[in-house]
């Protein structure tokens, strides 16, 4: 009688290794809980490359919509006073990334160990999946805001004048409940001066239970600043109760206003200008659709022997691309971030009691 066996190297195997390395993965990567498959997420995960050939990606976003009221008791037509509502494309070109481990698994290394060589290697290159998932979507959101918020009250909008912004950081400039507030305040009117009118488009708040949030990726030197802050502490004690469902309240420092506070290292800490002794964090502030993050191949683990069985190596790749998203705002403008823009905050040097 034949049996029928499962080989290590059959296709169902690997099937199933990669779809548990992309699990895990996934569920160990940080900005995960801010992913959805809408343009109503933070993150618009998009899938389109998975089943089909082609390595660009190309998009659709619609800014809030725009529309009269017409009352029928006025007897006015509707006909001539129609609102109207528009839509932006953007595109990403897919990347290979790729990493391996090579060990001695056979031996007199294997007997030396108190722990398994393969058990470390598995669990490293879990790590590594998880870890540069975030680093891509963190570096991917700082670099090159369009638009920046300094707590001093100013607005940069060019490169020229974020580099003065950012000189003019005072130690004081740290992040406060008046800040969150203004940020959501002017994120939500397209930061309009006092004509009404907008400079950008409005951000599109994430919803949650019918309620509308944005959210603030900051340094934890911010939140620790924030945190001995009066006026903070007296929003901890008014607090609405957050979502016990929902992931992207996961780890949130807390609420202010409607904005979900987060931190996380992957912020960057810069000092203003050479020898200044003042720090400052790249805090992100972001509504819905500020980033997409495109897949053409999850996950996929590759493991070969060397040496007569006596080395293995183990290589993890992934096909995909992050970025923010970007439009223009006039059509003689350039592109601009859309959904988000940068908040730079003064914080302490906690490692230097500075």
């Amino acid at each position: 009688m034949a049996i029928k066996g499962i080989n290590t190297n059959d296709a169902v195997t690997k099937k199933v290794w990669d779809e548990q390395a992309f699990r895990e993965a996934r569920k160990e990567m940080y900005c995960s809980k801010f992913m959805g498959n809408t343009s109503g997420a933070l993150i618009y995960e998009k899938t389109n490359l998975e089943k089909s050939q082609g390595d660009q990606i190309t998009f659709t976003l619609f800014p809030r919509a725009q529309a009269p009221i017409v009352l029928g008791s006025t007897g006015e037509a509707v006909e001539g006073r129609e609102g109207t509502y528009e839509q932006f494309t953007d595109s990403i070109i897919l990347e290979e990334y790729n990493t391996a481990f090579r060990v001695r698994t056979n031996g007199l290394d294997e007997q030396r160990a108190w722990f398994s060589i393969q058990d470390e290697t598995a669990q490293a290159i879990e790590q590594w999946s998880s870890e540069v998932m975030d680093d891509l979507w963190f570096a991917a959101m700082q670099s090159a805001p369009s638009r920046v918020m300094f707590n001093s009250g100013a607005i940069a909008t060019t490169a020229g004048t974020i580099a003065t912004g950012v000189a003019a950081i005072a130690a004081g400039d740290k992040l406060n409940p008046t800040l969150i507030r203004r940020l959501r305040v002017l994120a939500k009117t397209g930061f309009a001066s006092g004509s009404n009118a907008r400079k950008a488009y409005p951000f599109r708040p994430v919803k949650i239970g019918g309620v509308d949030y944005f959210v603030l990726l900051v340094h934890p030197y911010a939140v620790y600043d924030m945190k001995e802050n009066a006026a903070y502490q007296q929003s901890v004690r008014e607090a609405m109760e957050r979502s016990k469902n929902n992931p992207i309240f996961s780890g949130a420092v807390a609420v202010i206003d409607n904005v979900i506070i987060h931190e996380h290292e992957n912020i960057q800490l810069l000092e203003t200008f050479a020898g200044s002794g003042i720090y400052y964090c790249t805090g992100i502030f972001m509504g819905a659709g500020s980033s997409i993050w495109a897949w053409g191949r999850r996950w996929k683990t590759t493991t070969e022997s060397f040496d007569y069985g006596r080395q293995e190596g183990v290589n993890r790749s992934m096909i995909a691309k992050t970025k923010k998203t970007s439009f223009k705002y006039t059509s003689t403008g350039p592109a601009e971030d859309y959904g988000s823009c940068g908040v730079y905050i003064a914080v302490t040097d906690v490692a230097n009691n500075a």
